[in-house]
């Protein structure tokens, strides 16, 4: 699986395209737009190159890999969970990231999952 969407790849093989330019500016400009669009999707450049370690990525950033495995728990047992949080797992499904709020809020409807002997 690749860690970048289609359309986000091709726009980084274009931003890449870039660096070879003779204008300092360009170069300069093309290097933050690289780098702010693998920031959006979580990655750093040795995930790029060298290839993504799931194990290096998710000691990197425990939040994270935990945050997704509340929100698959979740996504499986939606049914199981009221109205507003049905809402609000939809809302956080397509995030790159979510603020230490939504993480607490989800992580609390993964443990009542859980504690109905959900996995």
């Amino acid at each position: 699986m690749s860690m970048l969407p289609a359309a986000d790849r091709t726009k980084l093989v274009g931003i890449l395209g870039m660096l070879g330019s003779d204008q300092d500016g360009e170069r300069a400009s093309a290097a933050l737009l690289a780098t702010r669009l693998l920031k959006r999707h979580d990655l750093r450049w040795d995930d790029i190159i060298v290839g993504r370690d799931t194990t290096a990525a998710a000691s990197r950033s425990p939040g994270r890999a935990l945050w997704h495995a509340d929100l698959a728990l979740a996504q499986r047992h939606v049914s199981y969970t009221r109205q507003w949080e049905q809402g609000f797992i939809h809302s956080v499904s397509s995030r790159h990231s979510l603020s230490a709020k939504q993480r607490a809020v989800l992580h609390e409807i993964a443990e009542a999952l859980r504690a109905r002997g959900l996995k």
